[in-house]
């Protein structure tokens, strides 16, 4: 007795731990209206709601029968990432019902578009007189100190002077925009983006940045402007000539090799900006299938989860929190916060399940044999036995879903250990929640019988009986039994 006692608390622990090592189990019904809602709380525990009878408008009329919409809270995508790793087994109730009946049966047998217009000058001074300039680029500055050096002979001829104000203008409106700091300004955008906390925040910075780009690449602040002034500078570089022969060849090396170098820095604050843009597209499509349910807004659509008839959807969820590196702009991998196993079934009102334990069994059998004759022959005899021993099972049990601390249930049983075993069939009551079940009903068993043989005969060997011996399944039950057995 102290045995079993002891064996039952090793089992009892043992499916304690088996329990904690299970995924999280969701069983979708039929009427496919209910909806998961996860959340990530602020100590990176991922917290779950399911609402039943839900009207999901972004539901697929394409859907499987058995699919689920699964949303959660907004959380910043380019601090964390999801990862889905599905796989898609058969139903494990169906399979162990399959493989019970299977034993049991054995055993009898566009691109953008050129947005440049020509712009009259503002400001250009047509006085004949030269205009005071700044610029920040030292070749620019360097050119203007040789204008300003000639200043007195240029503004004998106005129209040389206009020339020089018109083109010294557009100068240094292009010198002012090519010296603002767009990898700094792009870093920027990068941490205010990486620093929405929530949809609420989003709502507001998200549409600050975006303009911000968009302020970096217009037709009046940005890119855009660039291209047109250098245009128009080159345009009027075509037609710059000066009386003084060596003061005009050097303002068009000047300015020629300025506007190159206006070029290759354009050119690479574009490719800046490329890259942030399949950012803001990461972060823009986060917000996207947002929930239709009053109590449920900030919360977006991430994923459906489906599977055939007879089939079970397990997949594994792994949030990956990033940082941002400010130095080389890039996203780093900071660690896995959550690495959560799920399983999607069908529901049904009986929880299936293939158990293994022990049962009692109380009954008779008629076994054959032989004995030694007083001439010491073997003649064949027959013997009753009472079986009243601890016998393994594997049990196959249909749990009521009632609750979680008492759930009555049916089973049937087989002993896998003899070619021809027990078959039980009984009712009990489960605790669901230890993963242990007790049970008790009749046992049914193959009766021996023997074919030309006779009980007391005379036989030459024990081969002779064997091959005589028929066996028959018996319908009436053979005795009973007590049943303890735990789940896998």
């Amino acid at each position: 007795m102290k045995k079993v006692i002891s064996f039952s608390i090793i089992l009892l622990l043992g499916s304690q731990l088996l329990i904690a090592q299970k995924p999280l189990k969701f069983e979708l019904k039929s009427k496919k209206k209910d909806v998961i809602y996860f959340n990530l709380s602020d100590k990176n525990e991922l917290e779950y709601i399911v609402i039943e009878n839900e009207l999901d408008s972004k539901k697929s009329v394409n859907a499987k029968d058995n699919s689920i919409n699964i949303y959660l809270k907004w959380i910043n995508p380019l601090k964390y990432k999801l990862t889905w790793k599905d796989s898609t087994y058969t139903d494990a109730r169906d399979k162990a019902i399959t493989d019970f009946i299977n034993a049991l049966v054995a055993q009898f047998g566009a691109p953008v578009s050129e947005l440049n217009k020509a712009v009259t000058p503002k400001g250009v001074v047509t006085s004949g007189k030269i205009a005071t300039r700044s610029f920040t680029n030292m070749n620019l500055v360097v050119w203007f100190l040789h204008i300003m050096g000639n200043k007195t002979e240029i503004e004998k001829i106005p129209d040389e002077a206009d020339l020089i104000n018109s083109i010294a203008e557009k100068l240094e409106e292009l010198d002012k925009l090519n010296s603002n700091n767009i990898p700094d300004a792009v870093t920027k955008i990068y941490v205010s983006l990486m620093d929405i906390k929530d949809i609420s925040q989003y709502n507001t910075d998200f549409p600050k940045q975006l303009a911000k780009v968009t302020e970096i690449e217009d037709d009046k602040t940005g890119f855009k402007k660039m291209e047109s002034l250098q245009k128009s500078i080159s345009d009027e570089l075509q037609k710059f000539a000066l009386s003084n022969d060596l003061l005009s060849t050097f303002s068009k090396v000047a300015i020629s090799n300025y506007n190159e170098t206006v070029t290759t820095n354009l050119n690479s604050n574009k490719k800046i900006v490329q890259k942030l843009q399949p950012v803001l597209e990461i972060v823009k499509a986060s917000t996207e299938n947002e929930s239709d349910n009053p109590t449920t807004k900030g919360y977006f659509k991430i994923r459906t989860a489906e599977f055939e008839d007879g089939k079970e959807l397990e997949s594994i969820l792994t949030i990956t929190e990033f940082e941002f590196k400010k130095e080389t702009t890039e996203f780093s991998k900071k660690s896995d916060v959550v690495n959560k196993k799920f399983k999607f079934q069908k529901y049904d009102i009986f929880d299936v399940s293939v158990s293994t334990g022990l049962f009692f069994a109380n009954a008779t059998l008629t076994l054959f044999g032989v004995a030694n004759d007083a001439n010491n022959n073997f003649i064949v005899t027959e013997d009753y036995i009472n079986k009243n021993t601890a016998v393994a099972a594997v049990f196959l049990n249909f749990n009521f879903k009632t609750s979680r601390y008492f759930s009555p249930l049916f089973q049937l049983g087989i002993d896998p250990t003899k070619k021809r075993p027990f078959m039980l069939a009984g009712a009990g009551f489960s605790i669901p929640v230890a993963r242990i079940a007790i049970s008790a009903g009749p046992i049914w068993t193959w009766q021996q019988s023997l074919d030309k043989l006779t009980v007391g005969q005379t036989i030459t060997s024990t081969t002779d009986l064997d091959k005589d011996i028929k066996y028959k399944f018996n319908f009436e039950p053979r005795g009973w039994y007590l049943g303890i057995q735990y789940n896998f």
